[in-house]
């Protein structure tokens, strides 16, 4: 069984490291795939360079595929990623995305038909963040209830960026409103947070994908759990 992250400057690397870690102790084989084999930067800094770039990994060939948010402004309009993802969807993968990965799959087309979670809609965003990105939802089916803090339809898992509370099939956890964008002196949100879909660091919250139940992927099922105090209110430590 083969597992693949993938990468891109300005990915939130922690959004899914837990989950390769823990897939790594079930000798669950995974790797570390971008667009090429280059020194990356994730939000905080961090040197990653991939193991394969995508012309060299095969879709089919894999049984999860996670995709961490973070500042996909990188990735979201190149062709290669959008189509490697779409071969991997069509391919059976399970897909599992969250905070701006989601909107990066959903790019990609994959969200389409389907049910789906993100974090660009009110409460949590902007009226013109959510203005921005609203096209790539269009053709998905968006759950309503804003308590769930993860989504699954068929190969598709996608989660909002919450606490690192855990989810267990679908529990919401610890949901807590977004933070805007930093705002200029007039008031406006700076432009480079609305370019190619406003998809910054400006509406994250930091949260895991915690399900990732699958047949055959059998053990993958609720995968992630709170490695820390996400609130002293907090019902999951």
């Amino acid at each position: 069984m083969t597992a693949a992250v993938l990468l891109y400057d300005g990915c939130t690397i922690t959004e899914v490291a837990e989950i390769a870690t823990r897939l790594a102790n079930w000798d669950v084989r995974v790797e570390f795939v971008a667009h090429k084999v280059e020194e990356l930067r994730d939000q905080s800094g961090l040197r990653m360079v991939p193991d394969r770039s995508l012309d060299q990994v095969d879709p089919a060939g894999l049984s999860v595929l996670l995709v961490p948010g973070g500042n996909p402004d990188s990735v979201i309009e190149d062709p290669a990623v959008l189509d490697w993802l779409r071969r991997a969807n069509g391919a059976g993968v399970l897909v599992g995305a969250i905070c701006a990965g989601v909107a990066l799959v959903a790019a990609a087309g994959v969200a389409a038909g389907r049910k789906i979670t993100h974090n660009y809609r009110s409460p949590w965003a902007p009226p013109e963040l959510v203005e921005a990105v609203g096209h790539l939802w269009r053709d998905a089916d968006v759950e309503q209830d804003r308590k769930l803090g993860v989504v699954r339809d068929g190969k598709l898992i996608s989660a909002l960026p919450n606490f690192p509370c855990r989810f267990r099939h679908g529990d919401p956890g610890c949901p807590r409103p977004v933070r805007p964008p930093p705002s200029r002196a007039d008031g406006r949100a700076p432009e480079g947070r609305l370019r190619r879909g406003a998809l910054r660091q400006g509406v994250k919250q930091g949260c895991e994908v915690h399900t990732l139940a699958d047949e055959p992927v059998s053990r993958l099922g609720s995968v992630m759990r709170c490695s820390h105090r996400c609130s002293p209110r907090c019902s999951h430590v």
